[in-house]
């Protein structure tokens, strides 16, 4: 049995912080009403999976990126990516990252929009109770 003193930090609250502070961007985690307006544009949402490990949990968040151009998602992707890679055993006032794990970005359809691209992936952050 485990004895748990304090509890695991949401995940979502250090992923937009430490994203916002680290690869200048401003993350959201509602789609705004005009989108456009706001690209390049980061939004953040918990996604199903992860999981627990004695006194470490695994818990997941969707980055789902926005731009008008391919050169635009590129440096976004790379903005992205590079200030995810010092995530791990890292951390600020919203939570600590015992490890974070980035998928590849992949490309998604924005139903029939052909003024906006999209590209997702998947950030495991590992973390215990604080």
């Amino acid at each position: 049995m485990l004895h748990v003193n304090g509890a695991w930090a949401d995940p979502l609250p250090l992923v937009k912080h430490w994203l916002d502070t680290h690869a200048g961007t401003e993350c959201r985690t509602s789609m705004p009403a005009d989108s456009a307006s706001v690209l390049p544009l980061v939004l953040l949402s918990r996604a199903p999976g992860g999981g627990a490990d004695g006194y470490t949990r695994t818990q997941d968040v969707d980055i789902d990126l926005y731009a008008a151009t391919q050169s635009a998602m590129g440096a976004l992707i790379s903005k992205v990516t590079v200030a995810l890679s010092s995530l791990a055993g890292n951390g600020d006032e919203t939570g600590y990252a015992d490890d974070a794990r980035l998928s590849a970005f992949t490309d998604m359809p924005v139903g029939d929009r052909t003024d906006l691209l999209r590209c997702t992936a998947t950030l495991s952050v590992d973390m215990r109770p604080q």
